[in-house]
């Protein structure tokens, strides 16, 4: 989950198309979801994305992925203000 500030309509799209456009050219990513937090409840973070890998070491592979880390550092980062992460296996 995310909290970001200061993304206008345009670049939250772009990295929606950014982080999204990773799925089939990273092998490890095997389902890619994100959206905009629509709960009433709780507007402690905006965005919530969910990923699936087959293990934890697949995952870790992903993270330390060059294009992965291009996509973050360009439409992440500068938005960032909190997030919170869970990896949990099934």
């Amino acid at each position: 989950m995310f909290r970001f500030e200061g993304m206008s309509a345009e670049q939250e799209a772009a990295m929606l198309a950014g982080l999204g456009g990773l799925m089939g050219t990273i092998p490890e990513l095997k389902s890619f979801s994100m959206g905009r937090n629509v709960s009433p409840r709780d507007d402690q973070f905006t965005h919530c994305l969910v990923t699936e890998f087959d293990d934890l070491d697949a995952c870790m592979r992903y993270v330390a992925d060059p294009r992965h880390e291009a996509a973050v550092n360009e439409h992440v980062k500068p938005y960032m203000k909190a997030r919170a992460i869970v990896d949990y296996a099934c």
